[in-house]
Order: structure tokens, then sequence, then C-alpha cells
């Protein structure tokens, strides 16, 4: 098989991928996506960076995604992943997110905003995302 043919089969292969994710999402069906955040993401209230934070999630942190919305910009997107948290609507920008699990996660629990609040280690840096 020469490269172009694979190359056309990974894309053919990427396209279906990406499709199944749209149809799941257009019927309202969850999906499983993971934070990829360097370290800790913020969820909040609202798409917007005003908005309270309702909770943070490690790196790794499995969230179930029922659709997107358009938000505030960050890194040069709109798109924020709508989720819910105990029965209640959040957000979390969707360059935050991805598919697959990272390869590794970073040792900060994940917490919402009535839990304590403490990182995994007294020393590890809490640098929050969006």
């Amino acid at each position: 098989m020469t490269s172009n043919n694979r190359l056309v089969r990974a894309f053919i292969l990427l396209l279906l991928l990406l499709s199944a994710s749209a149809v799941a999402l257009a019927q309202h069906e969850t999906m499983t996506y993971y934070i990829s955040a360097a370290r800790i993401a913020r969820v909040r209230s609202c798409p917007e960076l005003t908005c309270a934070v309702v909770a943070r999630f490690a790196r790794g942190t499995p969230i179930e995604v029922i659709g997107t919305v358009q938000g505030d910009f960050v890194s040069g997107s709109a798109e924020w992943a709508h989720i819910t948290l105990d029965g209640t609507d959040a957000y979390i920008h969707a360059s935050l997110t991805s598919l697959t699990a990272p390869s590794h996660t970073s040792g900060v629990r994940a917490f919402h905003s009535d839990a304590q609040h403490l990182p995994a280690s007294p020393h590890a840096p809490v640098n929050d995302h969006p």
C-alpha cells in the first residue's frame, strides 16, 4: 500500500470518528471526554470567564459532555463543553478536553466548589486554566 493510500484511509477514519461524535452529541447522548489541561481545569457555571468556578478537574479526569455551546473566546476558540454536575449545568472550555485520555496525570485531585480545595501535595502548583 502506498503512503498516499494510507493517508487517505487515515483521513477517512478520522472523518468517521468525528461524524460519530457529532451524531452522538446531536442526539443528546453524552460522550466521554478527558481533561487535557496541563494541571487542572476550572469548570464554570456559564461559558464565560467571569462566571463562578463550580469545580476543578485534574488532568485525565473523565467527563460526560452533553453538548457544546459558544461562550467567551479562549486561545482563539469560543467553544465550551456543556456538562452537568449534580444535576446542574456547568461548562469547561473545549480546548481543555480531549476524546482520548492523556498519557499521564498531574496528581491534583478534582474537587467541587463546596469540597475541600487542596491539591494532592501541599507543594503542587494550582495553575488553573479557563
